[in-house]
């Protein structure tokens, strides 16, 4: 079996089935490859493109194409996975609007890593072959899963170094082709261990100079509506380290943590960073995008703010309404910890009709 490690960036794009997509990728190649799958959200706009010479189709048909700048490919989306053997882009249509390029493409390989791209799908979208013996079109499945597989296939002939027949098998409608052609055209142990060198000295690099990754990549939370405000905080929800598969059992069903945590925050909020709730029975009120109590609890004789006050999370309750970010930091943090009962949206049920 072979391991290599696959990274999936997806931009301005948090769709609810990307843990099914992945496992869906993760089964097209098993069991001759074990692809370590990583995902990534970024919030990047005016993206540079610029037109490449590409191939396609059946015939392997040159055509002219446009696709990311791989300069700002290798400075923006490289350094979020240095180490990884090949890194898809997926952009929405809003990325690439109006349309500029064909739905994916392979850019080459660059600093020992593959960069490929998919453009503008939907996330429930089907691909078609045309069958000319029927006259009818076959569905390959989803679209996204099934040009993610067709990429990665791309890249996995260039790293093995044998001829590419991905555009023949899948456009025949015979994708699961490819897999004869790469297992025997397996990996050497010699080309195995500089992978296995490669990965070693690119997280030592990556270690070193973090701080410069993130000072050149940073992510753009945004909380000026309800929509954006969501996708941010799934997004944070990833970045803390949050599971991204269905780990949580709610009445039978399975959901993702950060489902959990959007629909307690739809509850609480409504996504609005800004909302300060009607005065509690007990004289104390909730503020911002998850409803932080100004109230406080009793500590060896003495009244310690419970989340807003001197020593506590946040100073004020303006630093509350000012602050969103932070706010859902905490949130994920006592979500973490096991303590998200102490919304009452949770522990009451209430965030149950948002799942």
């Amino acid at each position: 079996m072979i391991q290599l490690k696959v990274s999936l960036v997806f931009n301005n794009t948090d769709w609810q089935s990307i843990p099914d997509k992945v496992n869906a990728i993760k089964t097209f190649y098993a069991p001759d490859f074990d692809l370590a799958i990583s995902v990534f959200h970024t919030q990047f706009t005016g993206i540079p493109f610029q037109v490449v010479s590409a191939i396609g189709g059946i015939e392997n048909t040159a055509y002219q194409s446009t696709t990311v700048h791989p300069d700002w490919y290798s400075k923006n989306i490289t350094p979020l996975s240095p180490d990884a053997d090949i890194i898809l882009l997926y952009l929405n249509a809003n990325d690439d609007n109006p349309p500029r390029t064909s739905v994916g493409i392979m850019q080459g390989k660059f600093n020992n890593v593959v960069q490929t791209c998919i453009f503008g799908i939907n996330e429930t979208d089907h691909a078609y072959i045309y069958d000319p013996k029927t006259g009818l079109e076959m569905d390959q499945g989803n679209c996204f899963v099934t040009f993610a597989n067709h990429e990665i296939a791309h890249a996995l002939y260039l790293i093995q170094n044998i001829p590419d027949n991905t555009h023949t098998y899948f456009y025949s409608g015979q994708p699961t082709k490819v897999l004869d052609d790469l297992k025997n055209g397996t990996l050497t142990n010699l080309q195995q261990m500089l992978a296995y060198i490669k990965q070693l000295v690119l997280l030592l690099t990556v270690q070193t100079n973090q701080l410069k990754v993130v000072a050149t990549t940073p992510t753009v939370y945004l909380w000026d509506t309800p929509l954006n405000a969501r996708h941010s905080v799934r997004v944070l929800c990833d970045e803390l380290g949050l599971p991204t598969d269905r780990t949580v059992n709610v009445d039978g069903k399975m959901y993702m943590p950060k489902d959990i945590i959007c629909a307690c925050i739809q509850q609480e909020s409504r996504f609005d960073p800004k909302v300060i709730g009607e005065p509690n029975s007990n004289g104390t009120t909730d503020w911002g995008i998850c409803q932080f109590n100004d109230g406080t609890y009793l500590v060896n004789g003495v009244q310690e703010p419970i989340w807003i006050g001197p020593g506590a999370d946040f100073p004020d309750t303006q630093f509350v309404l000012d602050n969103p970010e932070k706010c859902v930091r905490v949130m994920i943090r006592e979500y973490k910890a096991g303590h998200i009962s102490k919304w009452s949206s949770y522990k009451f049920g209430a965030f149950k009709q948002w799942l």
